[in-house]
């Protein structure tokens, strides 16, 4: 009963239906799935580096995409209704503003998330350590330039090996470079006030000079060449660019908050 006297309980119900559809894509390729299983060249250097664990664990990431973004969104609405920046008569509702921003990023997330695992169990392509991780059960002939497409990996991890076949895109790249470029964009649509501009430009570099960090990690990690992290990156920027420009409705309010702001 209380759902239907709510309509705001509608929206979260409506809003979380969204984002687990748009999630689910991901989670059955992930759990139900095996990536394509590719050939390879013996004389591939590219896939023979050696296996080194993550610099950027699953769980950081996790972390900075989760909890960075949600601070972020709770100190800036908090900043604005202290300073009452949107020039209504009625000062925007808290939690609601902190709730629906979450809402339009983890949209754009949950998408970008899974056209990154769509593209990584199609694509099946060998990360640079696939070769250390697989083992495979053939003797190479470096000098034979051969395709070998029947091959075992002697490597029993069924899971390991399956995931050395995940190189394109980088998720890491994709997701971090989807949170730090939908927060530069919402802290310039959002903060608006001149005494604070250069602490807003500081914030923005560090928050790119850590989507860069973490990119270049997953090279230097032998997980992924550099073209899956180039993809990655411009994948989860241009998801961002949608979610914030046709998705959400940062531009449409700060267009209002300044015909509002001129109007006598």
């Amino acid at each position: 009963m209380k759902l239907k006297r709510n309509p705001f309980w509608k929206r979260v119900l409506i809003d979380i239906i969204t984002i687990n559809v748009l999630l689910l894509p991901a989670v059955l390729l992930r759990f139900l799935a095996t990536p394509f299983k590719r050939g390879f060249y013996c004389d591939d250097e590219a896939i023979r580096y050696p296996f080194k664990n993550n610099t950027v664990t699953a769980v950081c990431l996790i972390l900075l995409a989760t909890v960075g973004p949600l601070t972020t969104f709770l100190v800036v609405e908090k900043l604005r209704i202290m300073l009452n920046q949107t020039k209504r008569d009625e000062k925007p509702i808290f939690w609601f503003e902190v709730y629906k921003y979450s809402v339009y990023y983890l949209i754009g997330l949950a998408i970008s998330t899974s056209i990154t695992f769509v593209c990584k169990f199609s694509t099946g392509r060998l990360r640079p350590h696939f070769i250390a991780i697989c083992d495979p059960n053939i003797t190479c002939v470096v000098d034979k330039y051969e395709y070998i497409f029947d091959y075992e990996c002697r490597n029993q991890n069924l899971s390991a090996v399956d995931e050395a076949r995940q190189s394109f895109m980088s998720g890491h790249s994709s997701i971090i470079c989807f949170a730090v470029i939908f927060l530069i964009l919402y802290l310039h649509l959002r903060i608006n006030w001149k005494s604070v501009e250069n602490i807003k430009i500081v914030i923005q570099t560090l928050l790119l000079l850590i989507s860069i960090c973490v990119a270049v990690s997953r090279i230097n990690d032998n997980w992924h060449h550099w073209d899956d992290v180039v993809i990655g990156c411009l994948q989860g920027s241009i998801l961002a660019f949608i979610t914030v420009f046709f998705i959400s409705d940062l531009k449409g309010e700060e267009e209002e908050e300044e015909t509002l702001s001129r109007s006598p």
